[in-house]
């Protein structure tokens, strides 16, 4: 989508500009972080829509920080300013990567340099602070690679000995494994010189040190205190190793190392008296000593991806070569069969000339004369014969060779496969990962929000050796943590509600890893109080999701819980409230075209079941027929194949249920969802059996093609929301095949409402459009989202009409009613609140259905809307199929209404 990113970029230098001058005068005025919230809002709504991640990153944390800080009521600490300033110039720096790559129009110079321009921070106290110098984004690169991956090392080392440290303070061998650890990254830091990094290792070598002593009030064992020290120690070593937190970790290294002052008393090591030499031989000793097991070569991914994708297109060059192979053998067939006949035919014409020739030489020798010409006719004719005896043989010889020629052929093709196939699966293990590369991560988010929350729990890991793609780890890292916060703030009860259910004061989370065929089943479960579905309930209907009257199931409460903006919290703290974690797991496993189950029991605690793929880049298929169209259905989606004869087709009942060996299937007929012409003397012939949840179901398909590897493409952004479809792959004829996800396909979320629409599924015949398309009008001050949604919304078939603000679109709605209205909630001259209750107010307009679409998820937010006579309310950034399904409902809703 170029054009709408080079209005984006345009737009948010607009945004970026305005929020500079704002953060300018908000020394004086502190109602200027109201628009620098209003406008980092708008931007990580656009941005989030556009796919551009980290502005949406960048600017959903401006959000936080400056939501957090207006809500305190004073005015802007030093710190504070320079936090806002660094995340206004790492918005910028990415809006510059984003011209620097030609995915937008180069800004006005002048505009450009105001928007780089530094506002002026307010005056603040002078305070004693750590060590300053030293940037990991400030080192060579060969360098910061080698340094990184060292540091990265010893960190981890430090905190797994802490977690082991924290139930055996008194275990002095760790301790004094620490005490190495530390002094060894402080030797290193010190030799590149990043001295905030040295000084850091310094204080925590001299606490490992203290305790080893037993010195003062440490005898021998780390106290809590100390242990809780460390490890917030560790997490600023964490930031320092991230070049894009070595701002916000500097400033958090002031306050540890005023605690290490207050702990160290003497010994602690002041910085000009503590210049930290680069460490000696006799330091890095044992590190030395151990011996290597093998020599290593660091690669990047991006070179492992390369190699894959090259081992990919071997297998669709290999699978052309074999269907040239069958059809070689095809001809040979016929070639032997041709050879045959020609020796048949030759066999008989020598026959023939055997008795012809004699007859006609006994006929014509009455005279007595012998004819000297019918001698040589007959030696032409008899030598003839021969010659084409001769060349049936030769002919035959020559398919002979053909024929082993074929096998030989044959069997190199089948050795270039089994090569081929133990390159790939060489590859794709290179891949590979253990989960105990996110082992810590976890580890720490439990005992962080543990310790905000004063709850104590435990967290118990198990098969974290399985192994997974490291870019299905690395996605799978920040949705796992999102699910361990929430087990511990809204599972785990207090230690009084605990102690009074008759549970141990201690919550436990149990977080295990388990490998079933081609997948990867992630199991979060926590022994807390379950999900209240009554609350869930209530929470919806004030959200306005729900109706007072409506009676939905358990399943539709669970589902709720993944609503964008859904939480049950009561207010918004560092650890939840804000209503995005859930939606954004659920984002993240369908992304990488996994599956997500939720379990809970009343008093006992929940359960979330994540399943992934084990790797995203190439899969065994059955290849399928479907409306005269092939399509492809991974091997791991398909439990049982089922030819479906006469008398088992006459088993489905009205219900669409097939009673098969005992079992109920739920039946699907694909055809319904390709929604193309069925084939001609094609009648239904096969039922692939697959799991949908709980459930079993079986869905009907024409004809099968057989079993190929599958390099699975990428359908590209345009494409890539299209329901149902993971991707494509080029058959060895040239020819493109759609990878189908059979479970997205049956889901209940996805199936034709009422109406018989689809928010969104393939087509074989063409779409399917009403006469009269639904009319949209899309009401925001943004002009990206404008051009975006309605881009979308016209490409399924909508008509659309664009305001840009209240007073705009009341006089859009002046001149033509549309079916409903898609607002904004912050804009000028008019915002979406008044626009709404003008609209619910008037007699002529309270009909209309209103959905907002905004980037304010907070409760206070929804409540408002809810109060006002809100329809619908979706947060950005949205999924395309959730906006269509809301529109859908609200228009069917309101057509009812009507009726």
């Amino acid at each position: 989508m170029p054009e709408f990113l080079t209005g984006f970029i345009a737009e948010a230098r607009n945004y970026v500009r305005n929020m500079r001058a704002a953060l300018a005068a908000s020394g004086e005025d502190a109602s200027q972080l109201q628009t620098i919230l209003q406008h980092a809002g708008v931007l990580y709504g656009g941005a989030g829509m556009l796919e551009l991640h980290e502005i949406e990153h960048l600017a959903g944390a401006l959000v936080d920080c400056v939501g957090t800080m207006a809500s305190s009521d004073k005015p802007l600490s030093a710190d504070e300013f320079q936090q806002l300033a660094v995340l206004l110039d790492e918005i910028d720096a990415r809006l510059d990567a984003s011209d620097d790559a030609e995915y937008a129009t180069e800004p006005d110079g002048d505009n450009g340099a105001a928007a780089r321009t530094q506002p002026t921070p307010p005056p603040h106290r002078s305070a004693e602070s750590a060590p300053s110098a030293g940037r990991l984004a400030d080192l060579p690169p060969e360098l910061l690679e080698v340094f990184a991956l060292e540091a990265h090392e010893h960190n981890e080392a430090i905190q797994r000995g802490l977690e082991h440290l924290r139930t055996q303070p008194d275990d002095t061998a760790m301790i004094s494994d620490m005490r190495r650890v530390t002094h060894t990254l402080k030797g290193a830091a010190a030799s590149v010189g990043l001295t905030q990094m040295a000084h850091l290792a310094h204080l925590m070598e001299e606490a490992f040190e203290l305790v080893l002593t037993g010195e003062g009030e440490l005898q021998g064992q780390l106290t809590r205190t100390v242990i809780e020290l460390l490890f917030d120690s560790a997490d600023v070593l964490d930031g320092l190793l991230d070049a894009d937190q070595a701002t916000t970790a500097g400033e958090l290294l002031t306050g540890v190392d005023q605690q290490y002052l207050a702990l160290l008393g003497d010994a602690y090591p002041h910085p000009e008296k503590s210049a930290v030499p680069p460490p000696d031989s006799d330091d890095l000793a044992p590190l030395q000593a151990a011996p290597r097991v093998d020599d290593m070569l660091r690669l990047p991914l991006s070179d492992m991806d390369i190699l894959i994708n090259r081992v990919g297109e071997v297998i669709i060059n290999r699978a052309g070569l074999e269907r040239l192979l069958s059809g070689l053998e095809n001809l040979l067939v016929e070639l032997n069969y041709s050879n045959s006949r020609l020796q048949r035919v030759a066999s008989d014409i020598d026959a023939q000339i055997e008795v012809t020739v004699p007859a006609a030489r006994s006929l014509g020798s009455g005279d007595g004369v012998f004819d000297p010409l019918e001698m040589d006719r007959y030696s032409l004719l008899y030598q003839l014969t021969r010659e084409l005896e001769e060349l049936a043989a030769d002919s035959g010889d020559i398919n002979s060779q053909l024929d082993f020629l074929v096998d030989d052929l044959s069997a190199g093709l089948v050795r270039e496969r089994r090569l081929t196939s133990d390159l790939q699966d060489n590859l794709l293990a290179m891949r590979l990962v253990p989960f105990h590369e996110i082992e810590t991560r976890m580890r720490r988010t439990v005992h962080r929000t543990a310790r905000d929350l004063d709850k104590p729990v435990d967290l118990i890991i198990t098969g974290f050796e399985t192994k997974v793609d490291k870019t299905i780890l690395d996605a799978l890292a920040d949705p796992l943590m999102h699910l361990i916060r929430n087990a511990v703030d809204h599972g785990i009860e207090v230690p009084a509600a605990r102690r009074a259910a008759k549970k141990p004061a201690q919550g436990l989370v149990r977080l295990s890893v388990t490998r079933e065929r081609g997948r990867v089943i992630v199991q979060l479960a926590d022994d807390g109080g379950g999900i209240n579905f009554q609350g869930v309930r209530q929470r919806a209907i004030a959200m306005g999701l729900l109706a007072p009257e409506d009676r939905p199931t358990q399943q539709a409460l669970l589902d709720l819980l993944f609503h964008e903006g859904f939480s049950m919290a009561e207010a918004v703290t560092q650890t939840s409230g804000r209503g995005m974690g859930l939606d954004i797991v659920r984002r993240a496993v369908n992304r990488l075209q996994g599956t997500l189950r939720v379990d809970t029991e009343p008093g006992r605690g929940t359960t979330f079941t994540i399943s992934v793929p084990v790797t995203l880049a190439i899969t065994r298929a059955l290849y399928i027929q479907v409306c005269g169209q092939q399509f492809a259905v991974p091997l791991e989606q398909i439990g049982l194949v089922l030819r479906l004869d006469e008398d088992l087709l006459d088993q489905i009942t009205a219900e669409n249920v097939l009673r098969y060996d005992g079992r109920n299937l739920a039946v699907f007929h694909l055809a319904d969802y390709v929604r193309g012409p069925q084939s001609s003397g094609s009648p239904t012939r096969y039922g692939l059996v697959t799991e949908l949840g709980d459930q079993e179901a079986v869905v009907l398909v024409e004809q099968m093609a057989g079993i190929h590897e599958a390099v699975v493409k990428s359908l590209g952004s345009h494409l890539r929301r299209v329901v149902g479809v993971m991707g494509a792959t080029i058959a060895g004829d040239g020819r493109v095949i759609l990878i189908l996800d059979l479970l997205e396909i049956i889901s209940h979320e996805y199936l034709a409402d009422e109406t018989g629409q689809y928010s969104s599924q393939v087509t074989a015949s063409g779409p399917d459009m009403s006469p009269t398309p639904p009319h949209v009008l899309v009401v925001d001050d943004s002009p990206s989202v404008r051009r975006v949604v309605s881009s979308f919304l016209e490409r399924v078939g909508w008509r659309t009409t664009k305001a840009k603000d209240g007073i705009d679109a009341l006089e859009k709605l002046a001149a033509e009613r549309p079916d409903v209205a898609l607002v904004d909630i912050e804009m000028p001259r008019m915002n979406g609140y008044d626009l709404l209750a003008h609209i619910k107010s008037d007699p002529g307009l309270r009909a209309l259905p209103v959905v907002f679409l905004t980037s304010r998820s907070a409760a206070k937010h929804r409540d408002r809307a809810a109060q006002l006579g809100v329809d619908g309310y979706l947060v950005k950034p949205y999924h395309e199929n959730e906006l269509l399904e809301e529109l859908l409902r609200v228009t069917q809703r309101a057509r009812q209404v009507v009726r």
